[in-house]
């Protein structure tokens, strides 16, 4: 068999029943062209012909039997390129395949009819990995049309469900899962509750979470990712839908998130192990470390993912487990800065392989985490991430809008450059994102965005409107990182509220709600979480502001939240915690120490890359020169 780096099977010969032969030929199977070359007019007699091989034989070749084992061996030939990510080859093969045995019979011949059941079902993946949507979907429409079973037709299910997935039809996605799980005949009767918006019950969710804990016992990462392989099809099929329905929900049904997370989980443990094993570790991870409040066994968890898809039947989980263990696990016990590198490992590895949608997760994530770990805005790093979805074939509109926010903040908020003409604010961000796929998670995102904005530049007022009608997003965000600046943005501008309060009513409402953001805040602190102690500090100085202590205290406690920030390099809070001690020694009339903090909180919104609030800042420095 000919590398798939040099040679693939494209012009295919007349069929059998048509009796002719290529003009260049006789007895023609097929011509083989060079990887990077669509035409393949070569003289037979051309010596140099190095790099082109033309397959000849007698008249019989062109027999059905001949066709067939051409056919075969197209299909192996594109599934050995598929392994080395040479997607276009393999897209050639599959469709060199398809038309040997379309031109000699169809679907009513049995010896014919598997072999092209995995052309179309490999053809039609091939197909949607390099974006060819119009095929992809003309080839899974043919293998649900011609095939007679589940088993026939998975393959082609599990690209269609993506397929909603990249359109944005979340909710389409996740009853096409449901159904196909019906099929298999592991329907769960409580997932029809979500497809009609009902909301799972918190007694479920608990009881379901016992029975996984109970059945995990005390295993340890190693002995997880050495249970038993397992080896059942049709067991294998349900955990793969369940990999697909987990993404669904999450953007769709929050509520519904962590059954599928339990069952996966649950038949991991009872039926052993596979691909997707790593993501019933990785999402029972989330629920651990965010929900739950237990991010050490989440970091156990994660551990036994990675020690999965290590092993060779398991490597294409790799860029799907790094978004969802950096992005929803290990910022909970590691510097966000940790995260990076592998992010970007991630990226590249979905890339590699054709996993698309989990490059792109990395990549959003990446975004995400670069920004709130304080690094200049001015850094390459969100110049190459927004290169990189420009030129991302396969970029969609759930990424385009993600990316978005954080790039809308950044260049138009921070750094106070215009909107072009074809960019979107936050309500266009919200809106685009309600006209396609109603996605109540994108709100979330947005309004924190908003609200960390709003307190960067001291306008508490809007904050404190916008807090009111913001959704629950602790609950639908899960355990990102996004919900712990919301906490912390929560806490703080319910305390500014609080302080600027007429009644004493009012003042106790927004005081109560602070409390219980701080309470939040404090718990994952003794948790491990190293991204969040100076937080903790500045809401207490400003707590400590509302309650009338001491200026000692006050002092020391904006002291703390100053100090750790800096040794931390989350240089944006530094800014923000010498700004706000410095608005409360100068309510003191401690102008000398005022204009200190004043000037080190310019400095670090400098380094930062904020212009427009060095600007802001500078021109309240001038005024109460």
């Amino acid at each position: 068999m000919p590398s798939v780096n040099e040679q693939v099977v494209v012009d295919i010969c007349n069929s059998t029943r048509s009796g002719s032969t290529p003009s260049n030929s006789t007895g023609t199977v097929g011509a083989y062209y060079s990887k990077n070359s669509k035409s393949t007019n070569k003289n037979k007699n051309d010596n140099n012909a190095s790099s082109t091989t033309v397959t000849t034989s007698s008249s019989s070749s062109t027999s059905k039997t001949k066709l067939i084992a051409s056919a075969k061996y197209n299909l192996q030939a594109g599934k050995s390129a598929l392994e080395k990510s040479d997607f276009d080859t393999a897209a050639d093969y599959f469709k060199a395949g398809r038309k040997q045995l379309n031109d000699i019979t169809h679907w009513d011949d049995d010896e014919v009819r598997p072999i092209l059941l995995e052309l179309c079902s490999e053809g039609a993946h091939t197909c949607y990995i390099n974006g060819d949507h119009d095929i992809t979907n003309e080839l899974i429409d043919e293998v649900l049309h011609h095939g007679n079973t589940i088993q026939e037709k998975f393959r082609v299910y599990e690209m269609k469900m993506m397929m909603e997935q990249a359109a944005g039809n979340y909710q389409e996605s996740l009853s096409l899962g449901l159904d196909v799980r019906k099929q298999l005949g592991l329907s769960t009767p409580s997932y029809n509750w979500a497809t009609n918006n009902k909301i799972i019950s918190t007694m479920m969710i608990l009881w379901k979470y016992m029975e996984t804990t109970r059945k995990l016992g005390n295993r340890t990462a190693e002995e997880l990712a050495n249970l038993p392989d397992l080896q059942d099809e049709r067991i294998i099929m349900g955990q793969r839908t369940l990999e697909l329905l987990l993404t669904s929900c999450y953007q769709v049904q929050p509520t519904l998130f962590p059954l599928p997370i339990f069952e996966i989980t649950n038949i991991t443990l009872e039926f052993g192990i596979n691909a997707s094993s790593c993501d019933a570790f990785t999402t029972f991870g989330i629920l651990l470390s965010g929900p739950f409040g237990k991010p050490q066994q989440g970091r156990v968890m994660a551990k036994a993912a990675e020690l999965i898809f290590a092993k060779p039947f398991a490597t294409r989980m790799k860029s799907r487990s790094t978004f969802g263990i950096q992005g929803f696990i290990n910022h909970w016990t590691m510097l966000l800065r940790e995260t990076l590198t592998p992010l970007t490992e991630g990226y590249q590895h979905g890339r590699d392989i054709g996993d698309f949608e989990s490059a792109k997760l990395c990549l959003g994530f990446r975004v995400v985490h670069t920004f709130h770990a304080g690094i200049s805005l001015n850094d390459d790093v969100f110049a190459e991430a927004i290169n990189l979805h420009i030129n991302f074939l396969h970029a969609d509109i759930y990424t385009e809008l993600f990316l978005q926010i954080y790039l809308l903040a950044i260049k138009t908020k921070l750094c106070n450059i215009e909107l072009e003409e074809n960019e979107k604010d936050f309500d266009g961000i919200i809106e685009t994102s309600n006209e396609n796929f109603n996605n109540l998670p994108m709100k979330c995102y947005v309004e924190t965005m908003q609200l960390e904005l709003y307190a960067f530049f001291g306008n508490w007022e809007e904050a404190k409107s916008l807090l009111l009608t913001t959704s629950d997003v602790r609950t639908v965000l899960k355990s990102v990182y996004p919900v712990v600046r919301y906490t912390f943005f929560e806490g703080l501008i319910c305390i500014k509220a609080a302080q600027s309060s007429v009644g004493v009513m009012d003042s106790w409402k927004w005081k109560r709600r602070a409390l219980k953001s701080m309470k939040f805040i404090r718990r994952w602190m003794k948790l491990g979480n190293v991204n969040i102690i100076h937080c903790l500090h500045l809401l207490e100085a400003e707590l400590a502001v509302l309650n009338g202590k001491s200026e000692k205290t006050v002092e020391d406690c904006y002291k703390s939240a100053i100090d750790i920030a800096s040794k931390n390099q989350l240089i944006q809070d530094e800014a923000l915690s010498n700004e706000l001690a410095s608005e409360y020694f100068d309510s003191r009339n401690k102008r000398s120490h005022s204009d200190y903090l004043l000037k080190q909180a310019i400095e670090c919104y400098s380094k930062w890359g904020a212009t427009a609030k060095v600007q802001q800042l500078t021109s309240r420095r001038s005024l109460i020169s």
